[in-house]
Formats: structure tokens, C-alpha cells, sequence
């Protein structure tokens, strides 16, 4: 399998007052194409952190940081957002829709902005809708969709055109079940698909699902677990 991201020793501090916390203090993380990787933890561990390292968001202090083969320590913040937008889709918490754009507009968005024609783009955007089947929901608003269906709006927009690694942040936190399920049923399958998943989650049936589990301690990497192994070791890991 190809390897997308690759960290090593990935050290990321952060002043707070008079003191530094150590949000990363040494961690080694790796994510292959066809892969779903769930980063648990408790608050504070660094969760967060290893995400928006993945995609480039925030620049480790020491230690490296490869996205398909493409050194991130000393790029240059346009070289960042390059490859944001040519490799990575982000998920966040707060989703980040436009609400004065439709779903579609809201998809093809990061295309247009890369300098893909109208035309060009929204084609793409109906295909990723399509992927989350929502392919009848382009022409609404963000505020017209439920929880659920905006959740897989933002999926879409992370996945639209050549895209092939998607973060998710806490990805079902604030959905009820069902539409939790749907949201694990989709990232499953865009991992099947061949697209390499990153998602942090506290969800203990979604962490089940991933093809490994890696807890975060402290700013370090206190655990792996691999499948077959996945669920019977998450009873041992949270009790």
C-alpha cells in the first residue's frame, strides 16, 4: 500500500502563560491508502494536534512531517496550501459550510478556488455528493439539510476531485445514532474505496471500525492496535 503520511519524532509545544504545553513530545504516525485510522485519547493529549499536523495546518516545532512524499517542515505557506488542496480534505467539528452557498457550491469550492473552471468543478462536486449519497441535495442550503446530511456535505467537500487522504474531526460527536452510523458506514467506505482516513473520535463503536487505533498519552503514542485485534483490545484499553 502506498504511504501518504509519514511523522517522525514530531515534537509541537504551545506557550501557555508562563509555561509550554507539549501537545506533541515525539510521535511517530504513519497512514497508508485504503487505511482508517482512528486517534483516541483523552482531552488534551494531543488528538487535535496530530490531525492538524496531518494536514498541514500547524508546523511541528522539530521532528518530520511527509504528505505523498512532500516534506512539510520549511515549505512555504503556499506550498502548504497546495497540497491541502491537491491531496487533503478536513473535516472539522464546526463543518465550516458557507451558508449563502448551496451543497454543491459549498463542494466545489475548494476546486474553484484552486482555479478549476465552474463547469469543471461542480461536475466533481456532483460526483462526491453522489460517493455520499446526497446527489439530490446540491441545489439546498446548509441550513435546509439536517445534522447529518451537512456532516456528509463536509465529507464531500473533502474528498471532491483527485483528493485521496480525509481527516475527520470528532467526526459524529453531535449527531444522534443513526446519523452516526451513516457518517461510520461512509468513512469506512471511502477507506475501502482507497482513500487513506484519519479520524479523532471518542466514539467507541467508530474506533472500532478503523483498521488501527492509536491512543495518544501526554503527547505521545501510548498504544497501537491493529485488526483483528481492533475490538477486543479497545475493552482492555477503555475498560
Amino acid at each position: 500500500m502506498k504511504q501518504l503520511i509519514t511523522i517522525r519524532d514530531a515534537k509541537k509545544r504551545y506557550p501557555n502563560g508562563t509555561d509550554v504545553i507539549h501537545a506533541l513530545a515525539g510521535v511517530d504516525f504513519d497512514l497508508h491508502e485504503g487505511e482508517l485510522v482512528a486517534v483516541t485519547g483523552r482531552s488534551g493529549s494531543g488528538k487535535s494536534t496530530l490531525l492538524k499536523v496531518c494536514a498541514g495546518i500547524e508546523v511541528v516545532d522539530s521532528g518530520s512531517v511527509a504528505v505523498v512524499g512532500t516534506e512539510l517542515q520549511g515549505a512555504t505557506p503556499a506550498a502548504l496550501a497546495a497540497t491541502r488542496r491537491h491531496h487533503i480534505g478536513v473535516v472539522f467539528q464546526q463543518l465550516n459550510l458557507l451558508p449563502s452557498l448551496t451543497a454543491l457550491e459549498n463542494v466545489a469550492l475548494p476546486l474553484e478556488l484552486d482555479g478549476v473552471a465552474v463547469k469543471e468543478a461542480n461536475a466533481a462536486a456532483q460526483v462526491a455528493l453522489d460517493r455520499v449519497d446526497l446527489g439530490d441535495r446540491g441545489d439546498q442550503f446548509p441550513d435546509q439539510l439536517s445534522g447529518g446530511q451537512r456532516q456528509r456535505v463536509a465529507i464531500a467537500r473533502g474528498i471532491v476531485g483527485s483528493r485521496n487522504i480525509l481527516l475527520a474531526d470528532e467526526p459524529t460527536g453531535a449527531l444522534d445514532q443513526r446519523s452516526g452510523e451513516q457518517i461510520l458506514s461512509l468513512l469506512r467506505a471511502q477507506a475501502d474505496a482507497g482513500a487513506g482516513v484519519v479520524m479523532v473520535t471518542h466514539d467507541r463503536a467508530l474506533a472500532g471500525l478503523a483498521d488501527r487505533v492509536v491512543e495518544l498519552r501526554d503527547g505521545l503514542v501510548s498504544s497501537v492496535v491493529s485488526r483483528p485485534d481492533v475490538e477486543t483490545e479497545l475493552a482492555e484499553l477503555w475498560g
